[in-house]
């Protein structure tokens, strides 16, 4: 099981930080796709890299993003990185609501030269996802509208699986399988999911508060240094936070038969 932090820190000094506890990301060509880089010391770590396409974030802003722009981008960014990286893959352009038009994405992508991984949405006909069953390594998406509805994540989840692990069964190989955006501990202990990501470990930035760490509320204070602290100290309990869940997930997966590589 494998957990990629996605979200950005704007201080550049904790980015380099924080992130060198941790080996796996997820970034956003939404994000990142004007400087077409990342943080020097995550590629040092030689890491487990995802890039997505930012299509939520593009739907939620009302901005196109055409799979032209991304793939060219993407094949740049990969000749760049990928001597870099112990994995790099890249999402297709999914449209949201239409899995269709996410399908013909794939293809113009896939014709252009790059493999995306490919993106199966909340709600979409399990026929796509029988489609999708066709690849090594896809994705489950559009789920985080649904993170606090957990009674229609679930339903929906348990048929995608359902099929996923019969599959399994026939062929004795298991689908890997990426649920964007959610590491919820129950869905992780669900499904046997070959990996995730959140941005949640750097929620303690916009409101404050650090579960992790066992602080209510990051004091705000005054010197520069101790503020610094306090909030790396916050974020660095977050990744352990999630290092922890992966660790439990794959043993938990590994005493019901379930290994990937």
């Amino acid at each position: 099981m494998r957990i990629h932090l996605a979200g950005h820190l704007a201080n550049t000094e904790m980015e380099e930080s924080v992130r060198l506890e941790h080996d796996k990301h997820l970034i956003s060509y939404a994000h990142t796709g004007e400087t077409n880089s990342i943080p020097k010391v995550v590629a040092d770590l030689r890491p487990r890299l995802i890039v997505d396409s930012g299509a939520f974030t593009a739907f939620t802003c009302g901005k196109t993003i055409k799979p032209q722009d991304y793939t060219h981008w993407a094949l740049d960014f990969k000749k760049r990185w990928e001597h870099k990286m112990s994995f790099l893959g890249f999402m297709n352009l999914d449209v949201i609501g239409d899995q269709d038009e996410t399908w013909k994405n794939q293809e113009m992508i896939e014709a252009l030269g790059l493999n995306p991984i490919p993106i199966v949405t909340f709600g979409a006909d399990l026929r796509h996802l029988e489609r999708a069953l066709g690849y090594e390594y896809f994705a489950l998406g559009g789920l985080v509208p649904y993170a606090t509805k957990k009674a229609k994540l679930r339903a929906w989840l348990d048929k995608c699986f359902q099929i996923i692990v019969t599959k399994f069964k026939r062929t004795g190989v298991m689908p890997k399988v990426h649920l964007l955006g959610i590491t919820s501990d129950w869905a992780l202990k669900r499904y046997p999911c070959y990996s995730s990501d959140s941005s949640s470990w750097v929620k303690c930035l916009r409101f404050g508060g650090a579960e992790a760490a066992g602080i209510e509320k990051i004091p705000r204070y005054k010197e520069s240094d101790a503020a610094m602290f306090a909030t790396t100290h916050a974020l660095r309990s977050e990744i352990k936070k999630f290092q922890k869940m992966e660790q439990e997930a794959t043993k938990l997966w590994a005493s019901r038969g379930i290994v990937f590589d």
